[in-house]
């Protein structure tokens, strides 16, 4: 073997020392040297003059130019053609040398293609010698390959001044072959190039994979586009409905996101917009950086500003979301159908997060959240208030090392109310660290030289300040303006605060100091083929406040809580190659049975409706006795046909039987088993059961009930099917009841591909319990070669909101597949990332 030798070091490029690297060098569209075909249809005649001769041919007329290396070819073809020559005579007809040729005119049906592009126009001049032409009423046309992406323009005139510049004025763009595309830029002077000598772009976030026209290393570097355009008008149709002064960058890369109208009950009508703001301020854009201004005005309540912003490089991770409303002036719709002024405020409200590798253990995360008033959610994002988790600031260092962790936290708010409906319906409050610290140790082997696995500990340690931050809006603040509706919301009259029933109820907000270690010991075995798991655990918790206002009885500061249990599962499996089924897609059974049984038991000194919650996993942990027997069944088969069989769970039914003693605090109307943690269990006296049906691979069923054995009703059930009645139709539909609301619904949808350019989406709700349509939504989408256009509409009968909505997304603007879509219904406020499906998970 021979040692390669060490490459040089390339010199340091013109960038790099300081100064701007040189344009590209123009390639002439014909070269010094090379030879003109000539197919001259029906007729040739040549003429002669003094200093010039031409060639008139007409009746289809094909030629070819190609230079001597062959590298280089340009076929033209039109219906009459003349070129004009030099010298006093020619030789031949079929074939001329390019340095005998003066220029090239061409007339009706002109078509001029070099492989990379293709220019189409009624009349064509090609001055050979000065390396330029002009194409009258002109359709030129190329592909981007790295980028997969078609460009065409059309305009009065195309001057081409290279083999790869091309000027045009009048001109309209876009990714479709149609007169009239559906969307397309107007410019009034535009400039096009091809640049084969540019490295390839850094990809973007929602870079697509690459295909054989990208991977093939045999394949020479496709060429890139570049656009230049000035007098700049966005058109859906024939209808203008956005300008820019200027444009500078990649076609793929268009600064328009999306545009979408919207019209509803709750924010009015409006025009949301969405542009890559890099590009508006001309910054050259980063594969792994996406940042999007949001351009919006709603004509009853003024202009709206944000933008959103999204990092993903291999250390680092995070977003930014902020939007405000400017001068807002009109009027907000809450869930209870009320309606509030707003009188000319301006509103917003800012999220970001942002998370570090530091390295292979260590790990930073930071996350800020700030609205600008409790109805802001509700009003412009009211699915981040239904679905989002906890909207805080917090900072987090984590040290990951095996099975150990440690972390070091400090959390508060910016806000003195709560806007996530799931603890404005609970708890009524958030809570604060600053600080804490935790250590957790899991799945610790005691004994790994003498008896591996048979001894497990579990550790979980935490020490922090811990405090209570009240929601303190009144009810009417968020539109429980009746006290039939604030009460059975939230306890309160409408002009009263969450804050005063929680201070009535003896909670404060004064800091806290909290200590508190959970040590669990688990030692499995098995005797023949039951799996026996026994189990301590033992919890010490201290505070420096006895919370005397909130449990009068109680003066103890510290907690002791101590429980022990046994699981004993087992699993048997029966397998019946008999059976077959055409109609229910069967070939061979394999029933699998898993019975188990956990036997419970745990006692506290201080009971935990003593004690204030901060956490629901450390001071609102069940206490007495419980058992549970559970049977999960499996049945599987074999599904896909010859050398594709594969197995499949067609049917699984989960069933346990849960019952808690009397001493145990019941605090849910629905109860919950959590196997890994008896006491985070919600106790009571209930049956279980959970049931998925894969009838077909075109049809599923699922269904899930619990039965309360002390009311002996159901306290909830819900159940639904999915079927694929074809590869463009599919729907479902779902019932759920929950018995301590007394409500019942059934939800029901479908999905038509009507063609391959209309798509159909129609989903509606309707309570059974009142008999009358909850919710509707319909949605048809068109997908054309260069723009997707959404048209939708949405109704809520217990808000009385009608919306209505219209998107157009241009295809090939670069990012397709993370575009921010209005969302089902035709949402009528903003929706960062989390809603459209990519990018941070506010």
């Amino acid at each position: 073997l021979t040692a390669r030798p060490e490459p040089a070091k390339p010199a340091p490029s013109p960038a790099a020392a300081g100064t701007p690297p040189a344009p590209p060098p123009r390639r002439p569209i014909f070269a010094t040297t090379g030879t003109l075909a000539i197919a001259p249809g029906e007729r040739a005649t040549f003429v002669a003059g003094e200093t010039e001769n031409a060639l008139i041919l007409t009746g289809g007329v094909a030629l070819q130019y190609a230079d001597h290396s062959g590298a280089q070819t340009l076929d033209l073809t039109a219906q009459r053609v003349v070129v004009f020559l030099t010298g006093s005579g020619l030789d031949q007809v079929g074939s001329i040398g390019i340095d005998q040729v003066e220029g090239i005119y061409l007339e009706g049906d002109v078509i001029a293609s070099d492989g990379q592009y293709t220019l189409r126009g009624q009349r064509v001049f090609y001055d050979v010698k000065r390396n330029k032409a002009v194409v009258l009423d002109a359709v030129f046309w190329t592909y981007d390959r790295l980028r997969r992406l078609p460009l065409y323009a059309r305009a009065e005139a195309i001057r081409q001044v290279s083999q790869d510049e091309f000027h045009a004025t009048q001109a309209r763009l876009s990714a479709s072959a149609f007169f009239r595309p559906g969307f397309s830029i107007g410019a009034r002077e535009v400039t096009i190039r091809r640049d084969a000598s540019a490295p390839p772009p850094a990809p973007a976030i929602t870079a697509l994979p690459p295909t054989s026209d990208t991977a093939d290393p045999a394949r020479p570097e496709p060429s890139r586009l570049s656009v230049e355009a000035k007098g700049v008008t966005l058109r859906a149709g024939d209808v203008p409905f956005a300008w820019l002064p200027s444009y500078s960058g990649s076609p793929e890369t268009f600064p328009l996101r999306d545009v979408s109208l919207s019209n509803s009950n709750a924010t009015g009508p409006g025009i949301k917009t969405q542009w890559d703001l890099f590009h508006l301020l001309g910054i050259k854009k980063r594969g792994d950086v996406r940042t999007d201004l949001l351009a919006d005005w709603y004509l009853d309540r003024g202009p709206a500003l944000g933008t959103e912003l999204e990092w993903d490089r291999p250390s680092a991770a995070g977003g930014l979301f902020a939007y405000s409303v400017i001068d807002d002036r009109g009027t907000d719709l809450f869930k209870p159908g009320t309606k509030l002024d707003r009188g000319g405020t301006t509103r917003g409200m800012v999220l970001g997060e942002h998370r570090h590798k530091i390295d292979e253990r260590w790990s930073a995360y930071f996350e800020a959240s700030y609205l600008g008033d409790p109805a802001f959610v509700d009003a412009f994002l009211e699915r981040l208030g239904e679905t989002r988790r906890e909207f805080a600031t917090q900072a987090m260092v984590t040290r990951r090392h095996e099975n150990e962790l440690v972390w070091f936290r400090a959390k508060g708010d910016l806000n003195d109310f709560v806007a996530n409906e799931h603890l404005l319906q609970s708890q009524g409050y958030s809570i604060t660290r600053l600080p804490e610290i935790g250590y957790v140790l899991h799945a610790q082997d005691l004994l790994p030289g003498l008896a591996p696995g048979a001894v497990q500990s579990w550790t979980d340690a935490r020490l922090g300040r811990l405090g209570m931050n009240f929601d303190k809006p009144a009810a009417r603040e968020r539109g429980f303006t009746f006290p039939s509706l604030s009460r059975r919301a939230f306890g309160i009259d409408p002009d009263e605060t969450i804050a005063q029933r929680l201070r009535r109820e003896g909670l404060f907000e004064a800091d806290v100091s909290r200590f508190d270690v959970r040590q669990e010991f688990t030692a499995p075995f098995a005797l023949g083929p039951v799996r026996f798991t026994p189990f301590v655990v033992g919890r010490f918790t201290a505070y420096d406040d006895d919370f005397a206002e909130f449990s009068p009885d109680e003066d103890d500061n510290n907690r002791v809580w101590a429980g022990a249990g046994v699981r004993a599962a087992t699993t048997l499996q029966r397998v019946d190659d008999s059976v077959s089924s055409r109609l229910l897609d069967l070939r061979r059974i394999r029933h699998v049975v898993e019975p188990s049984v956990t036997v419970w038991h745990a006692g506290s000194t201080v009971d935990r409706v003593d004690l204030p919650v901060y956490d629901e996993e450390v001071e609102s942990i069940a206490e007495g006795s419980a058992v549970r027997v559970g049977l999960d069944q499996t049945w599987q088969t074999q599904r896909g046909g010859a050398g594709r069989w594969s197995t499949v769970d067609v049917l699984r039914l989960d069933a346990a039987v849960v019952l808690f003693s009397g001493d145990a605090d019941r605090d849910s109307p629905i109860g919950r088993w959590t196997p890994a943690r008896p006491e985070q269990s919600q106790p009571g006296e209930y049956v279980t059961a959970d049931l998925v049906w894969q009838t077909t691979d075109a049809v599923a069923v699922a269904s899930s009930a619990v039965f309360d054995l002390e009311l002996n009703q159901q306290a909830r059930t819900s159940a639904g099917a999915l079927v694929q009645h074809a590869p463009t139709f599919s729907s479902f539909a779902e019932g759920r009841f929950i018995n301590s609301q007394d409500s019942t619904y059934l939800d029901a949808g479908v999905q038509y591909a009507m063609s391959r350019r209309y798509n159909l989406l129609l989903v509606g709700s309707y309570d059974l319990k009142n008999d009358d349509l909850h919710s509707v939504t319909a949605e048809v989408r068109r997908f054309s070669a260069g723009i997707l256009v959404a048209v939708s509409v949405g109704y809520n009968t217990i808000t009385s909101e009608t919306t209505l909505g219209l998107t157009l997304r241009p295809l090939g603007t670069g990012g397709d597949a993370g575009l921010r879509f209005p969302g089902f219904g035709a949402q009528p406020g903003r929706t960062p990332s989390d809603l459209r499906g990519t990018g941070a998970p506010w």
